[in-house]
């Protein structure tokens, strides 16, 4: 498997995706409601003059793409904060949610006025040679969400100091951390397989997103592949089934020429705004 960085970063993968798609942005969901006629998603967003508008969007189908920190909270009874589910999403589902693991690896991003490092390198890294902090690492990753973010900066920048001496300035000029367990949409930032589940969990949990794909788990194009065989398995229950996607690789298992053949045939439509009911409320 070959490892890549995107160069403008992954907001331009976003965008070119999201191009000719309707996004509802800065939007709360509250709840998802489900049976044989569709399916329909209450959210609520604030406007401008601080009221807020409540919405419920109805769909033939739903892909629930929230990350698995949120997924276990949405399991947690009477949790105000979470998603609900009516009717609750079955047992089996459930067990799998809870015993999938989820973890935290956060990011120390500092910002210097000028480099003092040797720029020809593409990264460096410093070995610990102190037992007592072994395990952390540099530039910059920290598993530590309690820990506050001064403390982890001025770790980080400890480190560059003891490499760099005198050429190191002594703060950055700004830095930002990210801590996924406490960002409430978020919870944690990847998947694992914890020691109550297994390697077939991930072949029962039909929501999309690096958690349910059981090949390439907490990482991107694993969310990008689940999101492929959902949308093929959504397009099979409505239009019936015409290209074989394969669950995890998102690999066609079709011949070519049968599959342009049937994919002539078919007529995808335009995006449009779904149908939805709204209802503002004034705090």
């Amino acid at each position: 498997m070959s490892v890549f960085t995107i160069k403008e970063g992954y907001s331009d993968i976003i965008r070119e995706l999201a191009r000719d798609l309707y996004v509802e942005l800065e939007s709360i969901v509250e709840k998802v409601e489900y049976d044989t006629t569709g399916v329909r998603v209450s959210y609520h967003k604030r406007n401008s003059d601080k009221s807020i508008v409540k919405t419920t969007l109805h769909a033939d189908a739903v892909i629930c793409t929230v990350p698995l920190g949120i997924l276990k909270r949405c399991i947690i009874p009477d949790m105000s904060d979470s998603i609900s589910f009516e009717p609750q999403l079955p047992t089996w589902k459930t067990k799998v949610i809870s015993s999938l693991g989820y973890g935290s690896l956060n990011k120390i991003a500092l910002m210097f006025e000028k480099p003092f490092w040797d720029t020809s390198l593409h990264m460096f890294g410093r070995l610990n040679e102190s037992s007592a902090s072994r395990g952390e690492m540099f530039l910059f990753f920290s598993n530590g969400d309690r820990v506050k973010e001064e403390l982890l900066v001025n770790k980080a920048m400890a480190v560059l100091a003891n490499i760099y001496g005198n050429s190191c300035p002594k703060k950055p000029v700004s830095h930002v951390v990210t801590l996924w367990h406490r960002d409430r949409f978020a919870h944690g930032c990847y998947s694992f397989i914890g020691t109550n589940s297994s390697a077939e969990d991930y072949d029962v949990l039909f929501f999309a997103g690096e958690h349910t794909n059981r090949q390439y788990p907490a990482t991107v194009h694993g969310a990008f592949l689940s999101g492929v065989r959902d949308a093929a398995a959504i397009a099979d229950h409505f239009i019936g089934p015409a290209v074989s996607v394969n669950a995890d690789s998102g690999e066609n298992s079709m011949e070519e020429s049968k599959k342009e053949e049937i994919m002539e045939e078919i007529t995808v439509p335009e995006v449009q705004q779904p149908p939805m009911t709204e209802e503002k409320m004034e705090e």
